[in-house]
């Protein structure tokens, strides 16, 4: 409540502390500085929860070699590539360095990112990702069912499986299939399926799935876009009884290309997959529309300073930061002035974030 308070909503009292500080008005600037440090200050103190936060999880596949470095929050749980698992320089709006090249058949092309604690018990979440196919799977001797990620122990499938599965009309084929979600809670196992299709047949294609256990209805939707196309609902919304996941009674890896609940069958794409994420939250389409357009050149995402593809505390608290520092990082400046101080982080909240000043956490409401 006190951040509240002293978030002032642009247009009254921060416009004209603004204006007396540009023209050395009101004791000599003192009253509207030591103001505007306050604020500054509780930016900074307030931190991410409040405002919201990036990935747990995120595999962008840019390294050169070796495993694929996870650089989402908590205990990384970095992805290691089986052997026929490679890189591509094929990547969505060829920006990216790399992507991860699943086209070799068999059992040994997937990525393993251990037993990753963090991913075991989310009360919600948001999983996007990247996909290109050349061909089904089916028809190298694997399974039709890709997992794009999951983490599944056997027995009573506990965790969570991102599949594509077969569509509503006609054959499974690289340009029609649908998207499932396959929930094992502390409820019940349930699944959820798009109720339209899709198809990633030769062309990047944007997916993502968000789930909400405490939404009595309508808590599943899945989301899809592509190089071009900004991101839309897949479907119709679901509804989803399986509670809280819980992948704590079996010991499951979390993977793409594989799950635990089947360890002896290919669920690998004859294609690549690239920047995979898990959120502990859901992510709107706005959001998920910034997710989207970060892997494009186009895009620039002006005002994400760490590249996690989303416009969120961990940023306006590096502006914050360097607007007290004063050391002008250029790298900084949203509004190409030459200088990082008050106006840009007013212009990362009203133009960029496209919200208000006193939007503790930036959700577009005051």
């Amino acid at each position: 409540m006190v951040g509240k308070n002293l978030f002032l909503k642009q247009g009254g009292m921060r416009r004209s502390s603004e204006r007396n500080i540009q023209h050395g008005k009101g004791q000599d600037g003192r009253g509207s500085r030591f103001l505007m440090s306050l604020v500054f200050c509780l930016a900074f103190l307030i931190g991410g929860e409040a405002y919201g936060q990036g990935p747990v999880l995120h595999w962008t596949f840019d390294e050169a070699s070796g495993d694929a470095l996870d650089t989402g929050s908590g205990e990384p749980a970095n992805g290691v590539l089986l052997p026929d698992a490679e890189r591509t320089d094929n990547t969505p709006g060829g920006y990216s360095k790399h992507a991860l090249d699943l086209t070799a058949p068999g059992l040994e092309s997937w990525v393993n990112g251990g037993d990753a604690d963090k991913v075991d018990t989310l009360a919600q979440f948001t999983m996007t990702t990247w996909l290109y196919l050349e061909g089904l799977n089916s028809e190298q001797g694997g399974s039709g069912n890709v997992r794009l990620l999951a983490k599944q122990s056997s027995g009573n499938f506990d965790g969570f499986s991102w599949n594509l599965n077969n569509p509503l009309d006609g054959d499974r084929a690289t340009d029609n299939f649908r998207l499932g979600m396959f929930l094992g809670g502390d409820e019940a196992f349930a699944f959820g399926q798009s109720t339209e299709s899709m198809g990633a047949d030769g062309q990047w294609t944007f997916a993502a799935v968000t789930y909400d256990p405490e939404g009595d209805e309508d808590n599943m939707l899945f989301y899809f876009g592509d190089e071009s196309l900004g991101v839309e609902q897949l479907g119709d919304p679901l509804t989803v009884y399986a509670g809280q996941l819980n992948s704590t009674t079996g010991i499951a890896t979390v993977n793409v290309g594989f799950t635990d609940a089947a360890p002896g069958n290919d669920f690998s794409a004859d294609g690549f997959q690239d920047d995979v994420r898990i959120y502990d939250r859901v992510l709107d389409l706005a959001e998920l529309e910034e997710v989207r357009l970060a892997n494009l050149a186009a895009a620039g995402l002006l005002g994400d300073f760490n590249d996690d593809g989303v416009l969120n505390a961990l940023d306006i608290d590096a502006l914050t930061t360097e607007v007290i520092a004063g050391t002008n990082d250029v790298s900084y400046d949203v509004n190409d002035d030459q200088r990082v101080d008050q106006l840009d982080r007013g212009v990362w909240v009203s133009d960029l974030k496209n919200t208000y000043v006193g939007d503790a956490n930036l959700d577009g409401v005051f």
